[in-house]
């Protein structure tokens, strides 16, 4: 099996054809993921666009703007930690987040987290069976409803949804990399 960690722009000249078209595809399988998301709600949403939205993204803003205890405790806090983080970078770039900025922020998350459960579903179904899978699997996923749904919400649901989809990727890829994997 190749290495598929890449450093340079050499290591990735060096990989076999067949990975590189696998890296390839990842790349296309994400970007046709947000494309679909974007194309599937076009229109412009008001905030909040889910009844949870205030929760979560009005209680990030309140970690962005310096409150060590928000008092809220309904949700795990690493999603809305995750989003103050992400607040406080952007207000490096601009001058002040707003929460209608906030929301935003929120929902391009959720959109770049839900793009990336099909990539990582391909990537599963590629190590277990073959590209083709692969594929079918990433084409289920990418068009499934409820993940287009949640794709367009700032919710704990869709941060949990991505975390569980990489722990499972990350189980299975070194599962097959250990020496409990039937395939050694």
């Amino acid at each position: 099996r190749a290495n598929y960690y890449i450093n340079s722009w050499k290591d990735f000249q060096k990989i076999k054809f067949i990975d590189k078209k696998k890296y390839i595809t990842a790349i296309v399988i994400f970007i046709s993921a947000i494309i679909i998301q974007l194309y599937t709600f076009p229109g412009k949403v008001q905030y909040p666009a889910h009844v949870d939205e205030p929760s979560v993204v009005e209680t990030a803003f309140k970690i962005y703007n310096g409150e060590f205890n928000p008092d809220f405790f309904r949700y795990p806090a690493g999603h809305m930690n995750m989003l103050a983080l992400i607040y406080k970078t952007c207000s490096l770039f601009a001058n002040q987040i707003t929460m209608e900025s906030a929301y935003k922020i929120a929902w391009y998350l959720s959109n770049v987290f839900m793009a990336l459960i099909p990539v990582m579903v391909f990537s599963i179904c590629t190590l277990l069976g073959t590209y083709v899978i692969g594929l079918i699997g990433c084409c289920l996923v990418m068009t499934s409803d409820i993940l287009l749904q949640h794709s367009q919400y700032a919710i704990v649901d869709v941060s949990l949804s991505f975390f569980c989809s990489l722990f499972f990727t990350f189980s299975i890829y070194w599962f097959i990399k250990s020496n409990f994997s039937p395939n050694k």
